[in-house]
């Protein structure tokens, strides 16, 4: 992260305490939820750029 801040570069992070390291063999949703979501309010704000040009 400090890379990115560094060179300037946009990020955005999320951290889920309660799995630590371990994202991807827990029965809890919320990675993939979160990761879906943004990925949705990306596209939204994709066409609605779009949209206003």
């Amino acid at each position: 992260m400090n890379t990115l801040i560094t060179q300037g570069k946009p990020f955005e992070y999320t951290s889920f305490p309660k799995l630590g390291h371990n994202t991807s063999s827990s029965n809890d949703t919320a990675p993939l939820d979160t990761a879906v979501r943004w990925i949705q309010q990306k596209v939204l704000n994709n066409k609605k750029s779009k949209s206003s040009k």
